[in-house]
């Protein structure tokens, strides 16, 4: 999407759709700071409200990704994301301007420094594999061991 096709959405969104809900107003996306999130696959913002609308939803989180001072983007919308918390799991639409989508893309792409610490989301897959991978005796077995070293009698 076009940065005039975002900075439109934007404006229907707030002038039309602050009607119909509650808009609380997000520092950054939801996808940067919650790990409960599902992605809307279209790219209709309009369905995904409708959705939220029959849903019973009342508000409506907004972010906005605004380019970077000093870049060639200073001031662009590069993404713009609604979403709404329905069972505990956040239901996110995103849109975002194909120069971010390349930023995005290339840092990717970039070669990761040896050394790093994993990130914790990394670090937490690691360890729901490694206890998928067990057999429920194994992980009884361990638990009562951690029991016997770790509680001590009253």
């Amino acid at each position: 999407m076009e940065m005039d096709d975002l900075e439109k959405l934007r404006e229907e969104f707030l002038n039309f759709y602050s009607r119909k809900f509650e808009i609380f107003y997000l520092e950054e996306p939801i996808i940067y700071m919650d790990e409960r999130y599902v992605i809307w696959k279209g790219n209709d913002f309009k369905q995904f409200l409708s959705l939220a609308e029959k849903l019973g939803v009342k508000l409506i989180y907004f972010s906005t990704v605004i380019g970077e001072k000093d870049s060639e983007y200073s001031g662009k919308i590069g993404l713009i994301e609604l979403s709404f918390l329905y069972n505990n799991i956040f239901h996110v639409f995103i849109s975002m301007a194909s120069w971010f989508k390349e930023l995005l893309e290339k840092e990717e792409a970039e070669p990761k420094e040896e050394g790093l610490k994993m990130g914790v989301s990394e670090e937490r897959e690691e360890v729901s594999r490694d206890v998928l991978e067990r057999s429920v005796e194994e992980l009884a077995s361990e638990m009562i061991d951690f029991i016997k070293r770790n509680i001590k009698e009253i």
